[in-house]
């Protein structure tokens, strides 16, 4: 599948290079869907690459890519979430009209957590045959990440919108790159909406990403106010994961919070502890916060089997209740909310003006924030 904002063009395209193909165009708002037939003789990447350069300044082609979930490091902590019987303390309400949309896996009910989805979503499907067990180790990624915002913010208004009810696989972490779009598209919609969180990505080589690329700069154009975070992932390397790695070019980089984890739990936030060994860095990465240990509520009423080659049917791994879980994913909603209290306390206007400040101010912006507000002293 391929994705443009010129789909008759590359019709045109794909009918010269090809006689007498037959493609099916899925006509979207913002951009269409090119389903080919399987017996192009040309591999996918190298076809989307030659249309985007053929196309010119007209558009974009691209690849519809595969995103995945940032919640799964095979190193160090942070496979699956875990049982703890100790919730991370609740911090302060703030009087603002913010809302944070959180574009990801969605919710494990209704009312978890206090957390509403938005019109046009409907909770995750964590237990689709029924049998009281959640059905696969992803299942509420995006309800965790609301239940970190709603803990440290309580009265933070937080929407999670489930992208992945329209996924072919499930029961796997796969997301389509246009559903995303699709999804934030439709929250920017929102005029409280003052942050996006994004713990997905791809990671695409830079120049493969036009659909994503344009999708970001169109919304920042389109919204100048609101705040993208994106969380880095979970590979302990420097290659760069979109969106996150948007964070490292001029145009977005005022919007756009890429966020690591460094090795400390919510609890400690010891800003001189070193990198989380799973969280990936470099200098594209632009924030970090703690990002092991983070505590959230699941259902009390849905038993969630944990740990590698369990059994559903006889668990020796299990739980229901508040967990436990590490990653990036979660070190990227500790930092938005650090963000919010800090542009609130300081006045900012929204946080993505906040986001512009403390960036400017070094290489990269590490929460807890230690920082003074602008004008201010340190004390003062």
């Amino acid at each position: 599948v391929l994705l443009s904002n010129q789909p008759r063009a590359v019709v045109a395209l794909l009918e010269r290079l090809f006689p007498g193909i037959e493609v099916r165009v899925e006509d979207g708002e913002t951009l269409a869907r090119i389903h080919l037939p399987d017996e192009i003789p040309v591999c996918a990447p190298q076809l989307a690459a030659d249309l985007n350069r053929r196309l010119g300044d007209e558009g974009f082609v691209s690849l519809n890519h595969i995103l995945t979930l940032a919640q799964t490091p095979r190193i160090g902590p942070g496979d699956d979430p875990t049982p703890t019987d100790e919730p991370d303390p609740p911090g302060k309400e703030l009087d603002i009209g913010w809302r944070v949309a959180v574009v990801d896996t969605g919710l494990f009910g209704k009312t978890q957590s206090g957390l509403t989805p938005t019109a046009m979503t409907e909770p995750e499907i964590f237990d689709g045959n029924g049998d009281k067990v959640v059905d696969f180790a992803g299942s509420g990624h995006g309800g965790f990440i609301g239940g970190i915002l709603k803990r440290m913010i309580p009265n933070l208004e937080v929407h999670v919108r489930d992208v992945v009810t329209r996924d072919l696989g499930r029961h796997t972490f796969i997301i389509e790159e246009a559903d995303i779009i699709e999804d934030v598209d439709k929250v920017l919609g929102d005029e409280q909406v003052a942050v996006v969180n994004l713990s997905l990505g791809t990671y695409a080589d830079e120049g493969d990403v036009p659909a994503l690329r344009e999708a970001m700069r169109r919304w920042v154009k389109r919204r100048p106010d609101v705040l993208f975070a994106a969380a880095a992932v979970n590979d302990s390397t420097k290659k760069r994961f979109y969106p996150a790695a948007f964070a490292r070019e001029p145009a977005l980089r005022g919007a756009v919070m890429s966020v690591g984890a460094f090795d400390t739990s919510p609890r400690e936030a010891d800003t001189t502890s070193g990198w989380a060994e799973f969280s990936n860095r470099g200098r594209w990465v632009r924030a970090v916060a703690p990002g092991v240990h983070h505590h959230s509520d699941y259902m009390d009423d849905v038993v969630f089997v944990y740990g590698a080659d369990q059994d559903p049917a006889n668990p020796s791994k299990e739980f229901h209740g508040l967990a436990e879980w590490s990653g990036t994913s979660f070190a990227s909603p500790y930092a938005v909310a650090e963000g919010i209290r800090y542009a609130a306390a300081c006045g900012f206007s929204d946080p993505r003006e906040a986001w512009e400040h403390l960036h400017r101010q070094t290489r990269r912006v590490v929460f807890p924030l230690a920082m003074p507000c602008p004008g201010k002293q340190p004390g003062c």
